[in-house]
């Protein structure tokens, strides 16, 4: 018999399941090895589960936790197949694959007997909607877990353990439209490279002319690797670090006198700061290049000389003239001794301070034309600088600042070096197309006021022209069901404050993201609170699954619904576009070639779906919304979008 006391159901993994098969393994998308894990399904209607068990000697138990007490109880097993050692056998124990007819509701799939973790295993998944009569449909694709009103936000597709020619594990998403060939001594190797992984090749050179990067030829190898995962955790955009001692990477690459190409694909947010850190032995050097081709958008000299560790670290400060998705390279040599690679690219806040005789303006847009200074500051004051921006309409001032004071006021000042400077950055390098800041003439502040005019919404304003995309809609201007949408926006009754202000707050903090979209995504999620139980952010749906305004699934989110901050609007809203919307906006960003309102689409649906569905309709040829509730989510959401825009929310 299996143990019950050491399984918390509440630790499963979640696995969506339909008509397609869906495959796990015994590796997490970290790539640790895991043992006796757990699934979670949903089924959203009757169906029969087909469940098979291959590699090692792995079984496979069928639960349902009947009392929601998050443990197993010996009544809630429906159904197990033995291990192939024979260490389960009870009287319920199928001989081979399993497959079930189940009800509405949350199922779970325990793996046993595969205590060795080498034995690696690959779990099959599919689920086919039963028919009155109890027979099974296999017209066309379909979702079991997803309800008719909406889907759930799901964890991405899942991945398998492979290994490369040095022996080291990585991560490959699975099932495989990327293709594996064997090479001559029999051993796997990745065809296509991953965008969100470290993808690294090395050349032999000699002491003349290892340090030559000009004469460098990453097209002809000696060796090619995947050096790990991204390395992304907070504010660290991306992290590379190898320590190969006194040694080299692999046999074909000489333990002195080689170079290192490494690239990973990284997304930068147009405006926002960011630091390059080197702590390496010996050089190093850095590169963006636009995705997919060979050109340089800009190329960093880095600490490129014979160096050790002990020399302190070196750094590169850097402002993002160009937002989106850029291919991070980092160069490195190794004259002779130790080996060491340690490189970090993180997004930082940076402070600025008026350095100016005089008090200098402070404006609610990038502009001095038609744009009268809402207020101003005082030589020496220090404020948050939260990115830098172009005029859209100030030629002879084009560079600006956006910034919060220490009181709380937010607006604008004059990016000019006789004005104001940048703490700690004395040598700032942009990326991409963007223009440093010129020193532009002074622009002097009015004199004082006697009441200054308060500062107005910036909602808007200071945005990129990425923001400019405008949606068509299929949606009379006077229809009736988006109007009452719209007027609990505004003007809401079963909460006491507007939700534009939190909408427009959203939208601001990305150069991909419209209020008008935030504003069409809670009119699909839950009409704005009306179509909840009860009426108002604080109501549920989806069968008490969904939370608040953005739906914030309860299976998925457990952490943030337990805080109950979930029935707050302003936490709703936010946690639905930080923690969901943009996370898988910039993962298919770095995963897909989808660009544009295409990739906005992707991400709405990713919403719905989860991204590892929408990345298995992409790989498939399929329409991004495939798998989404009706298969038309994000094309709905922005159709809806384009209604908002109609109402004057461009």
């Amino acid at each position: 018999m299996s143990s019950f006391a050491e399984v918390n159901l509440k630790q499963a993994r979640p696995i969506a399941v339909d008509t397609q098969t869906r495959i796990a393994t015994n590796v997490s998308e970290t790539g640790a090895v895991i043992t006796n894990p757990l699934y979670r399904f949903r089924l959203n209607q009757r169906s029969s589960v087909n469940l098979q068990i291959k590699g090692g000697n792995a079984g496979v138990e069928l639960l349902q936790d009947k009392n929601r007490n998050g443990r197993v109880d010996r009544n809630e097993i429906i159904k197990r197949t033995a291990s192939r050692n024979g260490a389960v056998q009870t009287a319920n124990a199928a001989a081979g694959g399993l497959k079930q007819n189940l009800n509405q509701g949350t199922y779970f799939v325990r793996i046993l007997g595969n205590s060795d973790s080498s034995q690696n295993y690959r779990l099959a998944l599919s689920a086919v909607p039963m028919q009155s009569g109890g027979r099974s449909s296999q017209s066309a694709p379909w979702s079991a877990t997803r309800s008719q009103t909406r889907s759930r936000q799901t964890e991405s597709t899942p991945y398998r353990l492979q290994k490369n020619e040095a022996g080291q594990l990585f991560v490959k998403p699975d099932p495989t439209t990327r293709s594996l060939s064997r090479n001559s001594k029999n051993r796997f190797r990745s065809v296509q490279a991953s965008p969100d992984r470290w993808n690294a090749s090395f050349i032999n050179r000699s002491r003349f002319n290892v340090a030559n990067y000009r004469s460098y030829n990453f097209d002809r190898p000696d060796f090619s690797t995947d050096l790990g995962s991204q390395g992304k955790s907070g504010t660290v955009i991306a992290r590379l670090r190898q320590d190969y001692g006194m040694g080299s990477p692999n046999s074909k690459i000489r333990t002195r006198n080689f170079a290192m190409q490494a690239w990973t694909r990284v997304q930068l947010e147009e405006g926002k700061f960011y630091r390059i850190t080197s702590q390496s032995d010996d050089g190093t050097r850095f590169l963006f290049k636009q995705p997919g081709s060979n050109r340089t958008v800009t190329e960093i000299s880095g600490d490129w000389r014979n160096r050790t560790t002990k020399n302190g670290p070196w750094s590169q400060m850097l402002v993002a003239g160009q937002g989106g998705s850029l291919d991070f390279y980092v160069q490195y040599y190794e004259r002779n001794g130790a080996s060491t690679i340690n490189v970090t690219l993180e997004q930082v806040q940076m402070t600025s301070r008026v350095t100016s005789g005089s008090a200098i303006n402070l404006r609610s847009q990038p502009s001095t034309v038609s744009n009268t200074p809402i207020g101003s500051l005082s030589s020496g004051t220090s404020f948050s600088v939260v990115r830098q921006v172009r005029s859209a309409n100030d030629s002879s001032y084009p560079n600006w600042y956006e910034i919060t004071t220490s009181d709380g006021k937010r607006g604008f000042v004059a990016a000019d070096s006789s004005l104001v400077e940048l703490v700690g950055s004395s040598d700032l390098a942009t990326i991409g197309t963007g223009t440093t800041p010129t020193n532009n003439p002074t622009v002097p502040a009015p004199s004082p006021q006697p009441n200054p005019q308060p500062q107005p919404p910036l909602g808007g304003t200071g945005g990129t022209d990425r923001k400019t995309f405008s949606f068509s809609t299929t949606y009379a201007k006077n229809n009736s069901y988006f109007t009452q949408d719209l007027a609990e926006i505004t003007n809401p009754r079963y909460t006491s404050n507007s939700y534009r202000p939190i909408i427009e707050e959203l939208a601001l903090r990305y150069d991909w993201l419209q209020p008008s979209v935030i504003a069409a995504i809670g009119s699909r999620e839950s009409a704005w609170g009306l179509l909840l139980s009860p009426r108002g952010p604080s109501g549920t749906g989806d069968n008490g699954y969904g939370r608040g305004i953005m739906q914030i699934d309860a299976e998925f989110h457990p952490e943030f619904i337990s805080t109950g901050k979930w029935r707050d609007p302003k936490e709703n809203l936010t946690y639905g576009i930080e923690k969901v919307l943009a996370p898988y906006y910039q993962y298919l960003d770095r995963n897909t070639n989808l660009e544009g309102r295409e990739l906005l689409r992707a991400a709405l649906a990713s919403y719905n779906a989860g991204p590892g569905n929408v990345m298995a309709a992409y790989e498939a040829g399929l329409d991004v919304d495939y798998y989404t509730t009706g298969r038309d989510y994000g094309r709905d959401v922005l159709d809806r979008a384009g209604w908002f825009q109609l109402q004057g929310w461009v």
